[in-house]
């Protein structure tokens, strides 16, 4: 009988980690697009599950990118950066949510 892995699930609080801010994120959140850095083990549906249990308004719409580790050097030893997931909520048109507008 051939064994299954257990699949590892990410605790509802563990999924979003932290808002990713940059000059262009904070242009995208005023038209409603909001973008973070989530668990690796992380799915569009936990994404949007936890945004909606944080922030109380369901996103329209949520994608995915993972983003692999800068290769780094420090004199003669290399090594790499940690490699993250970014996700990208999108709300429905004229829907803002006041606590993520850095503007």
């Amino acid at each position: 009988m051939a064994e299954t892995k257990k699949k590892f699930m990410v605790k509802e609080y563990e999924i979003m980690l932290r808002p990713h801010i940059s000059e262009k994120t904070i242009a995208l959140g005023q038209k409603g697009v909001y973008t973070f850095q989530v668990h690796p083990e992380a799915n569009k549906i936990q994404v949007k599950l936890a945004f909606f249990n944080m922030y109380g308004q369901m996103p329209s719409k949520v994608t995915i990118s993972n983003h692999m580790g800068k290769t780094v050097r420090s004199g003669r030893t290399s090594g790499t950066r940690a490699a993250w997931k970014k996700a990208t909520v999108s709300m429905a048109k004229g829907q803002l949510i006041s606590e993520l507008n850095y503007a």
